[in-house]
Parts: C-alpha cells; sequence; structure tokens
C-alpha cells in the first residue's frame, strides 16, 4: 500500500505532469491499494479555494474511503499504544 501526499493530489488535481503523479495515476490504473491520512484529507479541504471546491473535494469516494481507514488505523494504533503503555504502567508497579 502507498500513502499519498498533499502535494501529489494536488498536482493531479490541477493536471500537472509530475514523475509523482505519474506513479499515483498508475496506482489508480492498475487499482494498487493506497492510502491518504486524515491530516491530508484535512489539507486538501483547508486548500478549497470557495465553497464549490470544498464541496466537490468532499463528494470524491476515493477520498471518503482512504479517510475512513487512515482514522481506522489511528484509531488501533491509538489503543495499541495505550495498551501498551498500561501494560508497562503495571509492570513497573509490581
Amino acid at each position: 500500500m502507498y500513502l499519498v501526499d498533499t502535494s501529489v493530489l494536488i498536482d493531479l488535481f490541477k493536471g500537472k505532469d509530475t514523475k509523482q503523479t505519474q506513479k499515483l495515476e498508475k496506482i489508480i490504473l492498475y487499482q494498487i491499494p493506497f492510502g491518504i491520512s486524515a491530516f491530508t484529507y484535512q489539507e486538501l479541504l483547508q486548500g478549497a479555494k470557495d465553497k464549490k471546491e470544498f464541496d466537490k473535494l468532499k463528494s470524491i469516494s476515493l477520498l471518503k474511503k482512504f479517510t475512513t481507514l487512515a482514522i481506522t488505523l489511528s484509531k488501533m494504533l491509538l489503543r495499541y499504544f495505550l495498551s501498551a503503555e498500561k501494560a508497562a504502567l503495571q509492570y513497573e508497579v509490581q
């Protein structure tokens, strides 16, 4: 799975032809799994120039799908680290 940066998505949306956008286009074409972080999704929405562009970005199902995945993974990691921290604290107490 590839994690795609904000700048690559912006360049793709603007139609810029870079090595990174070419790679992302191939990833999409060959249906290779990729994702974006919740921060990337937020940056894209914050960068919208007006409400119309904001709504258009929000409606892109591909972004929604991978944002949900990123949030789910973030929650899983948080639970993991919290449980590890709790186990470490219990070990110190004994």
